[in-house]
């Protein structure tokens, strides 16, 4: 991957049980789907909303959605990603993926990003409800230079709540925040401490 992330693995001894794919299929599928969204002038409508550019909103969508084709590549019984192409006002905000009997929230980040790896959750909803409400948290690193990417963890979600932090930059703190991947092994230790996993597995549960 990344030279940051062999970085970050080799100092905090983190590693991943499961294989770098290849994303060079899945990326023109993505740069299709982005390039719809982009000529729908989308990414202007999102760019205001959430106060940010067009520019990295086509990023942020883009390297999502090459993670969530990771996810099914690594684990092919998980839905695969949606490319179909919503207006706006009818876009659907549900889960990324789903299992056999699970819903999953797909978290990913570049690792060539200048800033700590995490995964970054809206917590209020505009609607009500729980913005957070899928069962797990799967937890991608994505190399957009060299197309590949690798499902590091899987969590449940109750405990991607117990262990959110504030942004580390300050333009987007409020109702956002953050699951760290630094933190992510002590979560994964705790898990294996009550049982819930699999000494030594990065995912807490069987039937993916």
């Amino acid at each position: 991957m990344g030279d940051n992330l062999v970085k970050f693995i080799k100092e905090g001894k983190f590693g991943s049980l499961n294989p770098v794919v290849c994303l060079k299929i899945a990326f023109e599928k993505t740069k299709g789907y982005c390039d719809k969204r982009k000529a729908n002038g989308d990414y202007e409508t999102i760019a205001r909303e959430r106060d940010t550019t067009p520019e990295k909103a086509y990023k942020d969508d883009f390297q999502g959605k090459m993670a969530e084709f990771a996810c099914h590549l690594t684990f092919p019984n998980l839905s695969e990603p949606d490319i179909n192409v919503y207006a706006i006002k009818d876009k659907r905000f549900s889960q990324d993926l789903r299992g056999p009997n699970f819903t999953v929230s797909v978290k990913s980040f570049d690792v060539d990003s200048p800033y700590p790896p995490s995964g970054v959750f809206q917590t209020e909803s505009p609607g009500g409800g729980d913005p957070m409400g899928e069962d797990y948290c799967f937890m991608v690193a994505v190399d957009m230079k060299n197309l590949r990417g690798q499902v590091l963890a899987v969590l449940p979600m109750s405990e991607v709540k117990a262990n959110l932090k504030p942004l580390v930059h300050p333009r987007f703190r409020g109702k956002k925040k953050a699951l760290y991947l630094a933190d992510v092994p002590f979560v994964l230790k705790k898990l294996e401490e009550e049982g819930r996993m699999e000494k030594g597995k990065q995912f807490c549960f069987v039937g993916i």
